[in-house]
């Protein structure tokens, strides 16, 4: 790298970093009156001359001969600092700035070099660690850099609608939580109860860990059914696995995890047990198949907790096993038929009195 690049480079960042500074200390004390058109013609200004330096870089590194696909990622670094800061200027003025941002704004914005960084030759690769190619991956919805941020925005216009539709349910929420519902899941971001059961926050009562698994030896998990039981009275525990867990495709691989190896333990134990049948399966059903195994050994344990064994006997406690299937939203009921003599058994063994 030449030092012009990394001296043009050093001025960008320079400047996109300072946009909220100079937006918050220097606009309000030099126009008081018409802040609102000073914000937006300072944001303005300073996307022009980063626009403008940043096509300078280009020129610099294209004579330096620097690759295009490392170009495009310069391009796109510099991108992300510049909406970052800019984000951070309005909503901090937005008490004075309208809730959308002006036009001429979102024009400069619409010009910022980023949109550059798809214009890659079809054979050019970013590094490794910019270009996941892990198989699983999924969409980023939440399409702003700015992650964090954009989700606490998020959650205030949240906040603002359900206030308006249901004044009473916040103040609700906070005298107290009666869920009929336990659910233990997975922590895979694809699958949050909430959301695929179309349930409000008070419904379900959660703990979610890697593959869903229930290992009577966790003292975390014990410590939830022991209160969503015994205290909340709970009418319903859900233990819910998914499609395409990478828990369970790393049960199936022999590579070395270091502490997740502990953990999937379990797991590991269920595919030697089904060893034969696993064998004479391609690769997805492995997976459909030792998901729903998991599952339906995770509710045999519960059923084998002492507090869970009362609350059956007691009052009705149901205890099921489901399979969300992420290729099409919807959960597969997959509890299996008992004796009545197994449960039985079961309940003289682990019972306390």
């Amino acid at each position: 790298m030449t030092t012009l690049h990394r001296s043009m480079t050093t001025v960008i960042r320079m400047i996109t970093r300072n946009v909220y500074g100079i937006v918050v200390v220097f606009v309000p004390q030099a126009c008081p009156e018409t802040p609102q058109c000073c914000v937006e013609r300072v944001l303005v200004q300073v996307y022009a001359i980063a626009i403008a330096l940043s096509s300078t870089l280009s020129s610099a590194t294209k004579a330096a001969g620097i690759e295009e696909c490392e170009r495009a990622e310069k391009d796109r670094l510099l991108g992300n600092h510049g909406r970052r800061y800019v984000r951070l200027a309005l909503r901090h003025h937005s008490n004075i700035l309208p809730c959308h941002p002006p036009p001429t704004l979102m024009a400069a914005r619409a010009a910022w070099p980023t949109a550059t960084r798809l214009a890659l030759p079809p054979t050019a690769r970013l590094p490794r660690n910019l270009h996941s190619s892990a198989p699983h991956r999924t969409p980023f919805y939440i399409r702003d850099e700015d992650a964090y941020h954009h989700c606490l925005d998020c959650n205030k216009k949240w906040a603002q609608e359900v206030q308006q539709k249901e004044p009473n349910f916040f103040p609700t929420q906070a005298k107290g939580q009666a869920p009929p519902i336990l659910w233990l899941g997975c922590a895979d971001s694809r699958v949050p109860e909430t959301t695929i059961l179309n349930c409000k926050p008070g419904d379900v009562f959660t703990h979610r860990n890697i593959a869903n698994i229930i290992n009577p030896t966790d003292i975390s998990l014990r410590s939830i059914v022991q209160f969503a039981v015994f205290h909340l009275k709970v009418k319903y525990i859900v233990v819910c696995g998914h499609t395409s867990c990478g828990g369970v495709a790393a049960s199936l691989a022999n590579s070395k995890l270091d502490i997740l190896d502990i953990w999937l333990e379990p797991l590991r134990t269920l595919r030697e047990r089904y060893a034969d049948e696993l064998e004479a399966m391609d690769e997805k059903e492995r997976g459909l198949f030792l998901a729903k195994k998991n599952v339906q050994d995770g509710v045999e344990h519960l059923k084998r907790f002492p507090v869970v064994i009362d609350a059956m006997r007691e009052r009705g406690l149901e205890v099921h096993g489901c399979i969300y299937h992420l290729e099409k939203g919807e959960l597969e009921e997959i509890d299996e038929p008992e004796d009545a003599k197994v449960a039985d058994k079961r309940v003289r063994v682990f019972e306390r009195k």
